[in-house]
């Protein structure tokens, strides 16, 4: 089979008496799946019976868990998934059982595990059940039941298994403020605000508390409303649908933002050979850009030359680590890696929400005017050289800091944006996912790691990420899909592609990006490398104009930005 392949890729492969093979990837920034197997295989209810059913074993592990139930009262999780290929086929997702008692842990070495389940059963969410940490999780011997008759898998049927897991941060249920902390002050770019009037106490453009999942109305720029929202990138009133994702109700968020790693194993699992690879091709980075800006995807396959290996990295010598978060993406990239793994895109309500949060005593904390994804305006961006010399090696799993335990930096945004025109020193490309979180500071350990306040790495700088916007200004283009009518916290990725793109229509997939039944506007927060510090409430302005393909993203679907990168989420109620 042709792959892209690492280095350093961590896994197993073996053959099972059962006509099983399996192996396990390390995903992430340092999460590792290893000894993967399939184990008690049960066929009491007859052959090929529905009622069929293995168990899918492998060790897991991660740094820097935790769970706590003061502060932000959350945890973190790993998200796991399975995907499976019948012999001389293609991989498929498998379904897992959504009874959590199904699932098990035999050896948690001192950490007691638990597992929450979705109904779908595209994956099992697999978390610390006790307070603790921040410490390491070593969880041997992880069973998932695998429901293989629901795919279609005879009881005698030759697979390949693979587990992907990816690390999650739990974001709890709570209200929240959206939008900026004005008061006498004007607010940040595009913010929204309690209302439209002058900024002055204590009726100003104040932040809006967000306190339930319901319809919000927004205000035009001409109402005198003291009670409503106000967005200025819609100048007209509107209605933003209950099922439009607030950020009240809990959800998971991935912990960093989508690896070059995680990228190359979503790509080595779509179809491979002559009828199939341009569903490979669609989703080929390198097909539009050079290999350049720090990523090092590259597929030396895309003429079908089975002479060539599909590679990651520059070749030759070194392919490096993949630990990188993967730029050059499109909105269709994003989609598809979304769809894939079962998680959904974010909204910039909940974007907001992962930043400031809602402390379990003290309640929903007011934004700081101006402030940065970890809740201060103090910021020192990532300086030219801060990762050679004596320190971790560049491009390596444990890309660093140079004199960690001293460098201010805890983000990674553009020195000539953020100083007003002095040179740039930032790296030209994404760093490691995570790179600031490995300080050992005593004060001020969120700021100087750049976290947001429920433990999010990277919402500010690296890369900007992709979100689904509540409002837009070219509503005649879409009329009411232009305001988050379509796109809801319920609908989640299947794990199924189709030619190589996600199916979910309400998703602005190819299929539905500049039609009239297209959903809610895809948008982008956090700023990144090249760009600047974007602020927690900082927004994109999005011009009015006649309708054309540019009017989500100011591009089309399938253009990709060096700056762009992905952030999955999914919620946790259905």
């Amino acid at each position: 089979m042709k792959k892209l392949f690492f280095s350093q890729l961590n896994g197993s492969k073996l053959i099972l008496p059962l006509l099983f093979f399996a192996f396990g990837n390390s995903y992430a920034n340092n999460i590792q799946v290893s000894n993967v197997t399939l184990v008690n295989q049960n066929t009491s209810a007859g052959p090929n019976n529905p009622a069929n059913h293995t168990f899918v074993r492998f060790d897991l592990t991660w740094d820097n868990s935790w769970r706590t139930n003061t502060g932000p009262g959350n945890y973190d999780a790993a998200w796991v998934f399975v995907k499976f290929q019948p012999f001389g086929g293609n991989y498929t997702h498998a379904t897992l059982s959504n009874v959590a008692a199904n699932h098990t842990v035999t050896n948690v070495n001192g950490v007691p595990a638990e597992f929450k389940t979705v109904p779908d059963g595209v994956g099992v969410f697999v978390q610390r059940a006790n307070n603790g940490g921040p410490g390491s999780n070593n969880w041997q011997d992880v069973l998932l039941r695998w429901d293989y008759p629901t795919n279609g898998v005879l009881d005698n049927q030759s697979v390949t298994v693979q587990v992907f897991a990816v690390e999650m941060v739990y974001i709890p249920e709570g209200s929240f403020y959206l939008g900026d902390g004005n008061i006498n002050q004007n607010p940040i770019s595009n913010a929204f605000s309690r209302n439209n009037q002058p900024n002055t106490t204590p009726q100003g453009r104040e932040a809006y508390l967000v306190t339930n999942e319901n319809a919000i109305t927004f205000v035009n720029n001409t109402s005198t409303s003291l009670t409503s929202v106000y967005d200025p990138n819609a100048p007209v009133g509107y209605t933003l649908s209950e099922n439009y994702p607030k950020g009240f109700r809990a959800f998971y968020t991935m912990k960093y933002e989508v690896s070059q790693k995680q990228y190359v194993d979503f790509f080595n699992t779509l179809p491979t050979g002559p009828i199939a690879d341009p569903q490979k091709g669609a989703r080929n980075i390198t097909q539009s850009v050079a290999n350049s800006n720090r990523s090092n995807f590259l597929w030396s396959n895309n003429n079908l030359d089975d002479a060539n290996l599909d590679r990651f990295g520059t070749t030759p010598p070194a392919q490096g680590s993949g630990d990188r978060a993967q730029n050059w993406v499109s909105w269709l990239d994003a989609s598809a890696y979304l769809d894939w793994s079962g998680l959904r895109p974010m909204s910039e309500f909940e974007y907001e929400k992962m930043c400031r949060g809602n402390d379990v005593t003290y309640g929903p904390i007011y934004p700081i005017n101006g402030e940065y994804a970890w809740g201060s305006i103090s910021i020192t961006s990532l300086a030219a050289g801060a990762l050679a010399g004596a320190g971790p090696a560049d491009n390596t799993a444990s890309e660093g800091l140079l004199n960690a335990s001293t460098n201010q930096a805890n983000a990674h945004v553009s020195d000539q944006i953020l100083n007003s025109g002095a040179v740039a020193g930032n790296r030209n490309g994404p760093v490691r996912s995570g790179i600031f979180a490995a300080k050992n500071f005593t004060t001020e350990q969120r700021r100087q790691a750049g976290a947001s306040f429920y433990g999010v790495m990277e919402l500010t700088g690296n890369l900007s990420e992709f979100v689904m916007a509540s409002g837009h200004s070219r509503s005649t283009c879409y009329g009411s899909n232009a305001y988050g009518s379509n796109f809801t916290h319920s609908v989640h990725g299947n794990g199924i592609l189709s030619s190589g793109n996600s199916d979910i229509t309400t998703w602005n997939n190819a299929a539905t990006w500049n039609t009239s039944t297209s959903s809610t506007v895809v948008s982008y927060r956090g700023g990144s490398y090249l760009e600047g510090a974007w602020r927690a409430s900082q927004r994109p302005t999005h011009t009015t104009g006649s309708c054309s393909s540019s009017q989500k993203v100011n591009t089309t679907p399938d253009s990709r930005n060096n700056r762009h990168g992905i952030r999955g989420v999914r919620s946790t109620f259905n």
